[in-house]
């Protein structure tokens, strides 16, 4: 399935592999140690944040964002950097 969305006034109305978009994506071995450094990258930032800010609603924000970054990350390396799906990637990086 294939919808077309405007992702804003940066780049025209693409169509976006939503199969591809929301599909489980297995790691392979090449990936594994990016997962790996991203996730204890993030664990020391997170632990430097509780270490040196207080307990409070910005706090939890900045945990919260954190996580969400990783989850970007992750998806990142996961899409191979494409909504469009594999056959649609461009070959630039």
């Amino acid at each position: 399935m294939h919808l077309s969305i405007n992702v804003g006034d940066m780049t025209p109305s693409t169509n976006i592999d939503l199969d591809w978009l929301f599909t489980y994506h297995a790691p392979t071995p090449e990936q594994l140690p990016k997962y790996e450094k991203l996730r204890a990258a993030a664990k020391a930032f997170a632990a430097v944040l509780l270490e040196e800010t207080p307990q409070s609603a910005d706090q939890s924000s900045e945990l919260r964002h954190l996580r969400l970054c990783c989850f970007e990350a992750n998806a990142s390396i996961a899409l191979e950097g494409s909504f469009l799906g594999p056959e649609k990637k461009s070959s630039g990086k």
